[in-house]
């Protein structure tokens, strides 16, 4: 029995971060049987790094969520500055709509809210040109976004710090409203 697992570009891209660009070129050469064996061992470590994210990934899932607590991590992580832009809010409000909307989310776990991250950004950045959406999404600021809130969710210390920010972000916005 095969078991095979569909893997997005971002599970790629997130896999690749630490290692770099893959270089998976032989050309016919010489010493063409070593480079077939790098090229071995990139494939070997892009796994490994799969795999580590799936555990991760996995680990996301089992670890709860509220929707309070989401708008105030989001509030912590995307509001530049002291005041909530409308900008921000509308980012926020879309990645929350998504967190509990999106694709085969409940809005219930870490995960979720990932998945809520990720979908804004891979689907929602531009719907005038939709080659800068998909460049972004997976090879530029979008993907580097992606890939930074997927470290923070693995991190109870800086969730626990930005979800605080969050909070003291939005009592303000609420105290002068």
């Amino acid at each position: 029995m095969i078991v095979a697992r569909a893997v997005c570009q971002n599970t790629l891209n997130m896999s690749q971060r630490e290692k770099g660009k893959l270089n998976l070129k032989v050309y016919h050469c010489a010493n063409h049987e070593f480079k077939i064996s790098e090229m071995e061992q990139e494939i070997e470590t892009l796994l490994a790094k799969r795999d580590e994210f799936y555990k991760s990934y996995e680990y996301l899932a089992t670890r709860p969520m509220s929707m309070e607590r989401a708008n105030k991590v989001l509030h912590g992580v995307l509001v530049r500055g002291d005041e909530i832009s409308a900008q921000s809010k509308n980012t926020v409000n879309s990645i929350l709509s998504k967190f509990t909307n999106g694709m085969g989310n409940k809005g219930t776990t870490f995960a979720d809210l990932l998945n809520g991250f990720t979908e804004h950004y891979t689907h929602s950045i531009s719907k005038k040109n939709s080659f800068a959406t998909f460049n972004s999404s997976e090879f530029g600021l979008a993907s580097q976004k992606k890939a930074e809130f997927f470290d923070i969710l693995m991190d109870d210390a800086q969730i626990n710090k930005l979800a605080k920010r969050g909070e003291t972000l939005l009592a303000s916005a609420m105290a002068t409203a």
